[in-house]
């Protein structure tokens, strides 16, 4: 096999192993950790897990949410959480010698237990910072090469790419036989053994491996080459690009125009999966590499659109489809082909209709945000002229005015606020305009008592405004009329959906509403806005003047 390919996958791990893994994200953490662990419980092995960036709780619901009952593996200690102080820094300072004197005994203590081997894995954010003989972590990774070849044990080392430097990750590489880069697993290239890395020969090691590496990759240009000759004449004929990826390796093929659509020549760059990662925006990578995982997981057949770097460091928008063509015996996809196409054009098209949206809902904005600033100065002006007027009716008219006002500048604050500019959270309205009336009439607060149970409904703003304007006017009705002063009290305000429409309720059990008044017949300017703007809305009122008074609004949101 040559060096720098995939080997095999995280199940064919066996005692001896020595591996580390650079992860870049936690999902890339979590699909290679719990097979790891499951793995070992199923083969009766002891497994060790260390914990620094996460917590217990948080690995083993990696195990639970893969379907693993963990309770009988802790209960049985062949499952172990432990922290950096009972492990790395046991005795206050890390010690290499120490703690491969440590795995000694607990690989000699799992197997004296029945258990076939002890796999251990560990976070390894601790090391970075500062505490004592942390500074010696690159040592520990070498000895570690001397111990696992003749322990029945075997273990990963957890190194978290946001967190370590490039450097450190690098010496990490160079001590470690088997490298895994997210969830793949390599005989490491780069790897040098303990004996040359502690002589000093890592210099010339390196080189040796680069020089290898050059060869290598010439080698697979040549192949990649002979086999686009080949098809070179009928893919010329296609205006999209054509790629053929092979999932196991990462290698791939490009055809010519794939490199000509990005501005390369052919054969410019690599064809692989790496390389082809390189060229996606950084922004798009990790929703794409999700799709592409997702998708040829379920064999299904995918069209993504992503930015792609040109030659001339441009971003390109362009769609990749593609289908599986080869499972292997799990169903794992194995091959898959697609093409690539130039979606630029549709895409600038795209972005000048989202533009003039933002425009218009720019100006949206805009307006309700005049209109409520409008309202508001309305009901200041009403709130100032009051303040000359003595004669209490004329004055209550001033303040009645001056709340109708205020209920229509709330739900153009609403919708000014909202990312939807035509609907508001109606029961939210409900809450703040009814909380703002009790705090205007209800005086003693202790006598009063408003309970209101709404539900969130989003309703369209030909039906918010009327409606507001109702439920001004029958909670000011229930706080003006319904409890003369000094009387004890309840107003119950709800709002909910029932069936095919909706049922607005105020009542109270105030002195009642009076017998001799028909409400849909009356001079009352309240009522009257209460009668015109339930027929407004296509919505039927109901009174009910058994204990208190109750007025029931039911109606259908209108269809504009």
């Amino acid at each position: 096999m040559e060096r720098g390919y995939k080997i095999y996958d995280i199940y064919e791990l066996n005692p001896g192993d020595h591996l580390c893994v650079l992860y870049e994200t936690d999902e890339e953490h979590k699909a290679l950790i719990t097979p790891y662990l499951r793995s070992g419980l199923e083969n009766n092995e002891k497994v060790f897990y260390i914990v620094d960036a996460r917590t217990s709780e948080a690995v083993l619901n990696y195990l639970r949410d893969d379907g693993v009952d963990v309770d009988p593996y802790l209960e049985s200690g062949q499952l172990s959480i432990l922290t950096v102080s009972e492990s790395y820094m046991k005795g206050g300072v890390f010690d290499p010698d120490g703690m491969i004197k440590m795995l000694t005994e607990e690989t000699e203590k799992a197997l004296q237990e029945g258990y076939s081997a002890l796999r251990v894995t560990g976070e390894m954010s601790w090391a970075l910072r500062g505490l004592p003989g942390s500074e010696r972590l690159i040592e520990y990774e070498t000895k570690l090469n001397e111990f696992f070849p003749i322990a029945k044990a075997l273990a990963i080392c957890q190194y978290d790419c946001r967190v370590f430097d490039p450097e450190i990750l690098l010496d990490i590489l160079t001590t470690h036989p088997i490298a895994v880069i997210g969830t793949e697993i390599y005989e490491n290239f780069y790897y040098i053994p303990t004996e040359d890395f502690l002589a000093g020969k890592a210099p010339e090691k390196t080189l040796e491996h680069w020089t290898e590496n050059l060869k290598l990759r010439r080698k697979m240009e040549n192949t990649l080459r002979e086999s686009e000759e080949r098809y070179s004449i009928t893919l010329d004929a296609v205006n999209e690009g054509i790629w053929d990826w092979d999932v196991s390796s990462g290698d791939a093929f490009f055809s010519p125009n794939y490199y000509k659509l990005l501005g390369y020549n052919l054969g410019e760059f690599p064809a692989n999966y790496t390389t082809w990662r390189l060229l996606v925006h950084p922004d798009d990578r990790d929703s794409v590499e999700k799709e592409l995982q997702e998708n040829t997981a379920s064999g299904r057949g995918f069209e993504i659109d992503l930015r792609m770097k040109t030659k001339s460091e441009q971003w390109l928008w362009v769609s990749i489809r593609g289908k599986v063509v080869e499972k292997d015996s799990i169903g794992k996809a194995t091959r898959v082909v697609g093409t690539l196409s130039d979606i630029s054009e549709r895409i600038i098209a795209e972005e000048k209709i989202h533009e003039s949206l933002e425009e218009k809902e720019m100006l949206l904005k805009e307006i309700h945000h005049r209109v409520k600033n409008n309202l508001m100065i309305i009901s200041s002006l009403l709130n100032l002229q009051s303040r000359y007027i003595k004669d209490k009716t004329s004055k209550d008219i001033f303040k009645q005015s001056q709340n109708r006002a205020r209920s229509m500048a709330l739900i153009h604050e609403r919708l000014y606020q909202s990312t939807d500019l035509k609907r508001i959270d109606f029961g939210d309205y409900i809450r703040t305009l009814s909380n703002e009336l009790f705090r205007t009439y209800a005086g003693d607060f202790g006598l009063i008592e408003l309970k209101i149970s709404v539900e969130d409904i989003f309703l369209d703003i030909n039906t918010a405004i009327p409606l507001g304007l109702i439920v001004n006017e029958l909670i000011t009705n229930s706080l003006k009329h319904a409890f003369p002063e000094g009387m004890n009290g309840e107003i119950n305000v709800d709002f909910h959906p029932k069936d095919d429409h909706y049922e607005f309720t105020v009542n109270d059990n105030g002195i009642g509403f009076p017998n001799d008044l028909d409400f849909q017949k009356t001079d009352s300017l309240g009522l009257q806005i209460i009668n015109s703007l339930t027929d407004q809305i296509d919505g039927e009122i109901k009174l009910n003047r058994n204990h208190g008074t109750e007025f029931k609004i039911t109606f259908k949101e209108l269809e504009v």
